[in-house]
């Protein structure tokens, strides 16, 4: 019988004994795979805004919020409605592990058709959750959402005018109402 090497204990993230089926908002950020660059990449930044929108039409009990794409991370906030039918709701891992699969898949497959190179990794392979408890809560992180692409090229020392906060809106800020 072969030794099976012991692997260092990974503490669960997920709050315990909470049904992440249930339903309520969930705000969440994913990072890229060892928090590289990726998502600067124009196509890939692409598919993940397109792949958050159409989790709607896959999960028909979710809903999508708020999103921005950052350089190495995605947040995004999914809203968990209350079924109409018998269909059961799925579980926030289950629409997280699809929404990174549908955009790894995607980008493997726009690789191998430009011929280009590629580490074969997209994400890392857990992800942060945060379940908002009211509306005021769920306000907040919307507007953190909204400032947090200037607020990162602030921290960089780069100077935010009118016409570059815009841009920042059309092209990293997804579904703020």
């Amino acid at each position: 019988m072969a030794h099976k090497p012991k692997r260092p204990y990974r503490q669960s993230l997920r709050l315990k004994g909470y049904d992440y089926s249930q339903p309520g908002n969930y705000f969440v950020t994913i990072c890229s795979w060892q928090r590289l660059p990726l998502f600067e990449t124009p196509i890939l930044h692409e598919t993940l805004i397109e792949t958050w929108q159409a989790l709607s039409a896959r999960f028909s009990t979710i809903t999508v919020d708020s999103f921005v794409v950052m350089p190495n991370h995605v947040h995004g906030i999914v809203n968990i409605n209350i079924p109409k039918s018998d269909v059961p709701n799925p579980t926030l891992g289950t629409i997280i592990n699809a929404f990174k699969s549908l955009v790894t898949v995607s980008w493997i497959r726009f690789n191998k058709e430009n011929g280009t190179r590629y580490s074969g990794h997209v994400w890392q392979g857990r992800y942060y959750d945060h379940i908002t408890r009211n509306k005021r809560e769920l306000e907040q992180i919307r507007n953190y959402l909204l400032n947090n692409p200037a607020k990162s090229l602030i921290q960089q020392g780069i100077e935010i005018d009118d016409e570059m906060w815009e841009d920042i809106i059309n092209r990293q800020i997804l579904g703020y109402s």
